[in-house]
């Protein structure tokens, strides 16, 4: 039988245990008070961002100024409130854009003109409309998933070293779509720097073309050529240093122009050259010529080829 002694020292000893909180109203857990306001708030406590759909609202200027695009306020790009890796944007018509520091976009759809200038562009989703995007100064437009340019866009290679256009991942294929032209003075294809560079491929339904008295240079990710590749105008260059599958393509040089296989395996297809164009063999012994076709009135220039035989 309880003593009333025994009772109230057992009660101290329960204050002494919990000395904040009265025994008859224990603390909530930390676990149950989040559950709590989850429950109060409802979707705004668990749900996350929207990705933003955000639109250029002017005619010139910068990528990274907020004001500059409408519908953007839960963009998550640099900074926040311009688009980023989750978003897609689009560009009419009368835009000019410059991306001047690092930017992430999921996909963009492009009418007018984008100028990456010494900086990249980072694309996950695709880029498509009629408008042009020129790489100058060292800028990079990374292309890092399996996606497609289409809709009769035009990449131009401007002026100034390592200009690319990147293709990483890792087993990843971007495909150059009908009516898509990549062209210009200097720069390269394929390069992946970024995430993973191996096992990356383009696929050319479109217009590869040096035309502007530089190189632009197919290197790193293996081409698959089902359109036209070339090299055109006096001092242009298209260097293949990738494997290409040509077939139902044509490779071709005119007008002065250089094709220069790089110690590399060009399958199928034709190859073709007029007025004064060049298709050469550089001085390589791992170049091979496997089931092409050479068109009437071309050749191969091999003067500085090593013999295999």
């Amino acid at each position: 039988m309880r003593t009333t002694n025994q009772t109230r020292s057992q009660a101290a000893s329960i204050h002494r245990r919990d000395p904040g909180h009265s025994p008859l109203q224990p603390a909530l857990k930390p676990h149950l008070l989040s559950l709590a306001a989850a429950v109060l708030l409802g979707p705004l406590a668990m749900s996350p961002a929207s990705a933003a759909v955000c639109t250029w609202n002017t005619s010139a200027g910068n990528w990274a100024a907020i004001v500059n695009w409408t519908a953007c306020v839960t963009g998550n790009g640099n900074p926040a409130g311009v688009p980023g890796a989750a978003d897609s944007a689009s560009i009419g018509a009368a835009g000019v854009v410059t991306v001047s520091s690092a930017q992430n976009i999921g996909t963009l759809n492009n009418a007018g003109n984008l100028i990456i200038d010494a900086a990249s562009l980072r694309m996950t989703g695709g880029l498509n409309g009629s408008g042009t995007t020129t790489l100058q100064g060292g800028g990079l437009l990374n292309l890092e998933n399996t996606q497609t340019v289409g809709g009769n866009a035009t990449i131009v290679f401007g002026s100034g070293a390592n200009n690319r256009v990147g293709i990483d991942g890792g087993g990843k294929t971007v495909t150059f779509a009908a009516g898509t032209t990549v062209r210009g003075q200097s720069g390269s294809i394929g390069l992946g720097q970024l995430i993973n560079g191996n096992g990356n491929s383009v696929l050319n339904q479109g217009l590869i073309s040096s035309d502007s008295g530089g190189t632009i240079t197919i290197v790193q990710a293996g081409l698959t050529n089902q359109a036209i590749a070339e090299a055109t105008g006096a001092g242009s260059v298209l260097a293949l240093q990738s494997n290409v599958d040509n077939t139902g393509g044509t490779l071709r040089a005119t007008a002065g122009g250089v094709v220069r296989q790089e110690g590399v395996a060009v399958t199928g297809g034709s190859i073709s050259n007029s007025g004064g164009g060049i298709y050469r063999l550089s001085n390589s012994g791992s170049n091979y010529l496997n089931g092409v076709t050479l068109t009437s009135g071309s050749f191969i220039d091999m003067a500085s080829a090593v013999s295999t035989a």
